[in-house]
């Protein structure tokens, strides 16, 4: 996350700054595409191996 270009730099600056907002959007971002990146892989995992189900019953 802190090697993106400015995405780690921006959040340290906002905690520093107390500017609670920036840091607060830097977070949800940040959690949203760790959200995106695990549904991604459950779904390949899933297509790649097919005894897995996603339609429990």
């Amino acid at each position: 996350i802190f090697s993106w270009p400015g995405v780690g730099t921006l959040l340290i600056d906002s905690i520093n700054r107390r500017d609670y907002m920036v840091a607060q959007g830097c977070i949800l971002l940040i959690a949203f595409i760790y959200v995106l990146a695990t549904f991604l892989a459950d779904v390949v995992s899933a297509y790649i191996n097919p005894q897995i189900n996603l339609n429990k019953k």
